[in-house]
C-alpha cells in the first residue's frame, strides 16, 4: 500500500536529481532544474517527465533551486523525516 503524500515513510525512496530530457536522437541530457523522484509513489526514474502521470509530474516539479527542491521533498515526505540522495 502506498504511503500518503506528506506522511513519514518515504525517506529511503525519495531523491532529488537534475531534471533530464531526451533529445531527438534519443540521448539523455540534463537541465539546470531539479526534480523529486519518489519510488514509494510509483515513480520510475528511467521515465522521462512527459511519460509519467500528472500526479507524478506535480511531485517531480521541476524546482529551480536546491532550496525549493529540498522544501518540496520535506513537504512530500513529512517534515524532518527525509534523507535525500542527490544524483548529479
Amino acid at each position: 500500500m502506498a504511503i500518503p503524500v506528506g506522511q513519514p515513510g518515504h525517506t529511503s525512496t525519495a531523491m532529488i536529481r537534475s531534471q533530464r530530457i531526451r533529445s531527438t536522437e534519443g540521448e539523455w541530457s540534463y537541465t539546470s532544474a531539479l526534480e523529486l523522484i519518489c519510488y514509494d509513489c510509483g515513480d520510475d526514474p528511467d521515465l522521462d517527465y512527459r511519460s509519467v502521470s500528472p500526479l507524478l509530474r506535480r511531485i517531480r516539479g521541476p524546482y529551480p533551486t536546491l532550496d525549493r527542491a529540498r522544501a518540496a521533498l520535506e513537504r512530500h515526505c513529512g517534515r524532518n523525516t527525509w534523507r535525500a540522495r542527490h544524483l548529479w
